[in-house]
């Protein structure tokens, strides 16, 4: 009869035997998580008598690029998260698996146009070796993170405006031949001059090319670059406007298909860049600006701003701004503000700033909303008004800004110009984190950190949240990292930390860390007791509307 002993024994080496198989499987299936994935797509566009050649193309090729990336997508996030600790991300929001994806190389395999139709034959190869480079190389560039994140929302838009130019237009010419039906004299109808017809002939297919998008020769003209904008009428209340006439809509189409081919061209640079080209960035973005497209213009102001692709020069970067305000984007008119708002390469001004976001906002640019929302809920260079700073962010969000939803989520939270809905907050919060706002990141993570709005206290998940934010350089993140120090969440208990980051994100001024400072310097945390210190950093959160702080003051002053 087999001892106890045996029966261990015997057991553990079943143990043994399976966990070995168990090994030996997995190992075996990596190579399958790692293959190469190609996927190739045909797609056929149907042009309407709006369309040309070239914007036919740039259609075909966006549309085919679309399909190919809702079967990549999924593929590229099996990597990201199979490879995620060994990234060393703690957090990754779903947006960054997208625009890593956006960036995988598109090749044409073959293309034929025959008015109205555009055939296109494209083709990705998803290589995870190459998924994890970019991604690696995009975690490494902030700055370049930032402006893909950005471009590729951009590109979001402007597909939704070519979407409802299209539908509009087909409306019009819908309602036209209905007037002709019924011999009802109806207005002409000025199309787009089309290309003429061609025979349907193959694009030679040997050899993959890179995507080239066909764009006009001949630049557009621009006026003469002004710094000071003419003076601007007060701010009304904007009226109904009249429906565009069939040109001017059929204009604006050809406008907004434009900027799809500038967001593609971005990505292609990027991706590109991340391959080692750093000159393809400003390449690809400089030959669209000299032809007069304006999102071309506002990216490369963007990029001189930032000094990616290019040396950081805030003069260029104010002069392509003013050529794109000039040929008609609006969000150029409010990133003039911002560099008045911050003193980049300007004279600190919240006036000027205050200027530049209302004559966004008459041009209804979310930005503009975003901006102005802030200064008046701030109270820079205004009077400050919680209510109009809600009722600001609550349009710059209805037109896509994140932002804009983020700081209205704080609104809720706080109870200022509405009222107090913790649970909202978090709604908000959840939703721009998820496109990778990283003041929604710092203010979901405190959230976390507080078990409010309905969440439950989770001091990890706060500091995967703030630990993120960080990289941005946020003041609010460098504040609530500040928190977690001071209390010992995640970390251990460090006073003389937690006054670091709090000074760091005070010399930014975050009143969050001010009002913490002067509650370090009235109890005695860290430091020694010190009221003309606390009252100093009080009386500077008070000033930026901390309500707390406002409160503890009152009451020291009451000597309390």
């Amino acid at each position: 009869m087999a001892s106890f002993n045996d029966h261990v024994q015997s057991s553990k080496s079943v143990r043994h035997i399976v966990h070995t198989l168990l090994m030996a499987a997995c190992c075996a299936a990596l190579p399958a998580q790692a293959a190469v994935k190609e996927y190739i797509r045909d797609y056929n566009y149907r042009g309407s008598e709006f369309d040309t050649a070239e914007t036919c193309r740039v259609n075909a090729i966006d549309g085919v690029k679309r399909e190919l990336l809702e079967e990549i997508g999924p593929y590229v996030g099996s990597v990201v998260k199979l490879n995620q600790d060994s990234l060393g991300n703690s957090y990754m929001s779903h947006d960054v698996v997208n625009i890593t994806a956006g960036i995988v190389a598109m090749k044409v395999l073959d293309e034929r146009w025959k008015q109205p139709d555009y055939f296109i034959k494209a083709g990705m190869k998803a290589d995870p070796d190459d998924v994890l480079t970019k991604l690696k190389a995009l975690r490494a560039d902030l700055e370049m993170e930032k402006a893909l994140r950005e471009s590729y929302e951009e590109l979001q838009n402007s597909r939704n405006e070519v979407a409802r130019l299209k539908a509009l237009l087909a409306q019009l010419v819908r309602e036209r031949d209905s007037q002709v039906a019924t011999k009802v004299p109806a207005p002409a109808v000025a199309a787009v001059p089309a290309a003429p017809a061609v025979e349907l002939v193959a694009a030679p297919v040997a050899e993959p090319v890179q995507v080239a998008v066909v764009t006009p020769t001949k630049p557009v003209q621009q006026p003469p670059v002004a710094e000071t904008p003419a003076p601007l009428p007060p701010v009304a209340a904007p009226a109904v406007a009249a429906v565009p006439s069939v040109d001017v809509l059929a204009a604006q189409y050809v406008t907004a298909v434009r900027d799809v081919e500038v967001g593609a061209a971005f990505q292609r640079a990027m991706s590109a860049r991340l391959n080692g080209d750093f000159a393809a960035l400003s390449r690809e973005m400089s030959a669209l600006a000299e032809k007069g497209y304006p999102q071309a213009q506002y990216r490369m102001g963007w990029l001189c701003e930032r000094g990616i692709g290019v040396p950081q020069d805030y003069a260029k970067a104010r002069e392509w701004y003013v050529r794109a305000m000039a040929s008609g984007n609006v969000d150029a008119i409010a990133r003039k503000g911002v560099l008045y708002e911050l003193g980049l390469g300007v004279e600190k001004s919240y006036d000027k700033a205050a200027e530049y976001y209302q004559r966004a906002i008459r041009e209804d640019s979310a930005a503009g909303y975003a901006h102005m929302g802030y200064l008046y809920e701030t109270g820079k260079g205004v009077a400050r008004d919680r209510e109009r700073a809600a009722e600001h962010y609550r349009l710059g969000m209805e037109k896509g800004s994140y932002l804009a939803m983020t700081r209205l989520g704080f609104l809720y939270q706080s109870g200022r110009g509405v009222s107090r809905d913790e649970y909202k907050a978090v709604e908000l919060y959840r939703q721009a984190v998820e496109h990778g706002q990283p003041l929604a990141m710092t203010r979901l993570g405190q959230m976390y950190n507080l078990g409010e709005g309905g969440v439950p206290v989770d001091h990890a998940k706060a500091m995967a949240l703030i630990r993120e934010s960080v990289r941005y350089k946020l003041p609010a993140a460098f504040a609530y990292m500040g928190f977690m120090y001071e209390n010992g969440w995640e970390v251990d208990q460090d006073y003389g930390a937690a006054r670091k980051l709090y000074e760091q994100a005070a010399d930014l001024d975050a009143p969050f860390a001010e009002l913490r400072l002067g509650i370090m310097y009235r109890d005695g945390l860290g430091v020694s007791r010190d009221r003309q210190k606390a009252m100093y950093w009080l009386e500077r959160a008070a000033s930026k509307g901390a309500d707390k702080a406002a409160m503890i003051l009152e009451r020291m002053k009451g000597g309390r």
